[in-house]
């Protein structure tokens, strides 16, 4: 394992970590399940509640990376948002988006 975390990742149960064997959620891509260590780069994007990450390329391609409803905007509007295939939860981007 390239970061060296010991499998399974302890007490994760989120539907990726719990069906993948093997499944490193430090530097290991949900999509394209190919290894990363480069994990705090712009070319990943980060679930705000369980943490998981995918490349930013293999999430714009699967629409994981899609508009959704504003989580802390005026009712009505939207925003880019990062949909977490481990749990589901929708993380704003504006900050991603603003320093990319």
């Amino acid at each position: 394992m390239k970061c060296k975390l010991v499998l399974p990742v302890e007490d994760c149960e989120c539907k990726i970590s719990s069906t993948m064997k093997g499944f490193c959620s430090k530097c290991m891509c949900p999509v394209c399940l190919n290894f990363d260590c480069a994990n705090n780069t712009r070319s990943w994007v980060r679930c705000d509640v369980c943490s998981h990450c995918c490349h930013t390329a293999c999430g714009l391609e699967l629409i994981f990376i899609k508009s959704g409803p504003s989580l802390k905007g005026a009712a009505g509007t939207t925003e880019v948002q990062f949909h977490c295939m481990g749990c589901g939860h929708a993380s704003e981007m504006f900050g991603y988006v603003k320093d990319v």
